[in-house]
């Protein structure tokens, strides 16, 4: 079994949080996440994506204080 990155179990954490999940509904986000979690391989089927770790860690840090503020 392979290992995961940091950033790996961010975007499970993140994957798995119905709130994240409802807010991605009919997006191209909730396609790329529903693809991974469906086993594609990521890196082939997005290997053009834009999307940065500096940009997950930034969404990473936003939800959670948008769930801090919550409580």
């Amino acid at each position: 079994m392979g290992q995961s990155s940091s950033s790996d179990k961010i975007i499970d954490g993140l994957a798995s949080s119905q709130w994240v999940l409802d807010l991605v509904q009919g997006s191209v986000v909730h396609d790329a996440v529903t693809n991974g979690l469906g086993g594609k391989n990521c890196a082939q089927e997005y290997g053009q994506c834009q999307i940065s770790q500096r940009s997950i860690r930034k969404l990473t840090k936003f939800v959670h204080t948008i769930n801090n503020k919550k409580k």
